[in-house]
Formats: structure tokens, C-alpha cells, sequence
């Protein structure tokens, strides 16, 4: 889908741009992540989280190549951006659309709960719950986009630089 996105931006901003002054988005789907408790392991989590859930598809697109965090974790199985696809895929996006219903409270997985079945669910090595102690993390829609509106003025959204942030929610 990442390359799928770069090469229609590409043949769009060579081609009809120009003509049509048109900007280049995609829109992903979401969850922000909160800490479930305030410890550095869950806090780890959520930033980890979020790169598996966001930073998946965006920071190809703003940097060339998938997090960090992603290439830890995942190693070998994750497929490698060659120099080209790099090249290509880095910028291929002016603004991105976020598909947002809800948030989801993160702490660390256990190792040994992880290791068992390597998998997109257990990658991340985060459990992800809508439930603290009993207690729902909130109302959807209009909770996690407060949650959201924080986020994009964070360190962890701005970080991609966009142009423009669209928020896509019910309602």
C-alpha cells in the first residue's frame, strides 16, 4: 500500500498537478494511545503503540522508512524500503486523513506473552485495553477527540510535519 500510494503520488505530482494545484493525502485509520498506569514501561508502550498503529503507514511517508521502534521489534520480517522505494516513498504526502473512534489504554506485554505467537497483534509488545481498573478510558467520539486535538500538537504527530491534519470521526 505504501509504495501503491508513493508511485500515484509521484505520477500525480509529475502529470496533473501543475494543472489541477491538487495536494496528495491519505487517510489512516487510528487509535491514540494513554499510558495505563504512570510508569516509564507503560508510557514506552503507548509511544511503541502508536508507532505500530500510526507511525506504520505515516513515517515511511514523511522519512523513507518505517520507526525505529518497528525495525526492533518485528527485525527481519518487516519488509526493507530499497534506496529507490525510499527515495520515492519519503514526501509522498502533503496531508493526512485519520479515520478516529477511540483511544486505548497501553502497558508493556510480558515477554514471554509476546514471544509465543510473533504476529501484527503481538508485535508491538503492548497490551492495548479500553479499561483502567474497571473504568472505560471514555465516550467514544467525543473523548478521544480531545485525546486526538492533544495529540496532533504533541511531539509525536507534529514530529511528521504535515500540512495538514484531518480528523475523520461519527457524528
Amino acid at each position: 500500500m505504501i509504495l501503491s500510494h508513493a508511485a500515484a503520488a509521484n505520477l500525480y505530482r509529475e502529470k496533473y498537478q501543475a494543472s489541477q494545484e491538487g495536494i496528495v493525502g491519505i487517510t489512516v485509520q487510528t487509535f491514540w494511545m494513554v499510558p495505563k498506569y504512570p510508569t516509564t514501561s507503560c508510557r514506552k508502550a503507548a509511544l511503541t503503540a502508536l508507532d505500530f498503529f500510526f507511525g506504520w503507514i505515516i513515517h515511511p511517508m514523511t522519512y523513507g522508512d518505517y520507526p525505529e521502534t518497528m525495525r526492533d521489534l518485528v527485525g527481519d520480517r518487516l519488509p526493507k524500503f530499497t534506496v529507490a522505494d525510499m527515495k520515492m516513498v519519503k514526501g509522498s504526502l502533503d496531508f493526512v486523513g485519520v479515520n478516529y473512534y477511540t483511544a486505548r489504554f497501553a502497558e508493556e506485554a510480558t515477554a514471554s506473552g509476546c514471544d509465543i505467537d510473533l504476529s501484527y497483534t503481538t508485535d508491538s509488545h503492548a497490551n492495548l485495553t479500553t479499561e483502567r481498573n474497571g473504568i472505560p478510558i471514555g465516550e467514544q467520539v467525543l473523548y478521544p477527540i480531545a485525546l486526538l486535538w492533544y495529540a496532533t500538537k504533541t511531539s509525536i504527530i507534529s514530529g511528521y510535519n504535515l500540512i495538514i491534519i484531518k480528523l475523520f470521526a461519527p457524528g
